[in-house]
């Protein structure tokens, strides 16, 4: 039995780099008010980290029984397209703090930073930021067959980057993704409600309270032996 190596941390984006979930939430609020229904008080909470499909269901709640798949779908364009516009402004200005000085410290340790999102825009949105080549690999919304909970999206990280799961930590902040960091092996952060992420193997509230040690010694502690 040897213990694993930390290879890699694999960021999810959306509430974890940058605060794009209240561009989702807004975008998602403007469609259901525009089908005459009123969106779900927390909205934002519960639609993180969930693909697309997931989360159209969930902000139309108990009405989305009235809509075909093929006009959910339909629906879930139409938020994009809304979502895609509301970001057109965003830039380096909006990384959240901490994140350049992390990946420098990774890339200093020789550890890499991987994407790992279901976002079908991350990577138009990590070019807006200023961030896109601090990534040796990236998993988007086009990268993975199953959505959170289901580990597919981190596995097809890990698996880009040419790692294993047990070599990685996985950075989130909805309880879906913890969910899928743990159901694949990995060692998983929460940042952001701690009452959604107090089953990862770390809390934190901001990036500002990691770094390449920090991390590795998280790993260290909690890193399935292979």
């Amino acid at each position: 039995m040897t213990d694993p190596v930390l290879r890699a941390v694999i960021f999810d984006l959306d509430g974890v780099l940058v605060d794009t979930s209240r561009h989702h939430a807004a975008a998602w609020a403007r469609l259901v008010r525009s089908l005459g229904h009123n969106p779900p008080d927390d909205l934002e909470e519960r639609i993180k980290g969930i693909a697309r499909l997931a989360a159209v269901r969930v902000a139309l709640g108990q009405h989305a029984s009235q809509y075909s798949d093929a006009e959910l779908a339909a629906l879930a364009d139409r938020k994009n397209a809304w979502y895609v516009e509301s970001i057109r402004g965003i830039g380096p200005k909006d990384l959240y703090p901490g994140a350049r000085e992390l990946f420098e410290d990774l890339r200093r340790a020789g550890i890499a930073a991987v994407l790992g999102s279901a976002s079908k825009n991350a990577r138009t949105v990590l070019e807006k930021l200023g961030i896109a080549d601090d990534f040796s690999a990236i998993a988007d919304g086009f990268s993975f067959t199953h959505p959170k909970p289901d580990p597919d999206v981190f596995l097809a990280a890990a698996r880009l980057a040419g790692v294993r799961p047990e070599e990685c930590i996985v950075v989130e902040d909805a309880a879906a993704g913890i969910d899928a960091a743990l159901a694949g092996g990995f060692v998983a952060v929460g940042i952001g409600t701690y009452e959604s992420l107090k089953h990862a193997h770390l809390y934190v509230r901001s990036l500002t309270e990691l770094s390449a040690a920090r991390l590795k010694d998280l790993h260290a502690r909690h890193g399935r032996r292979s």
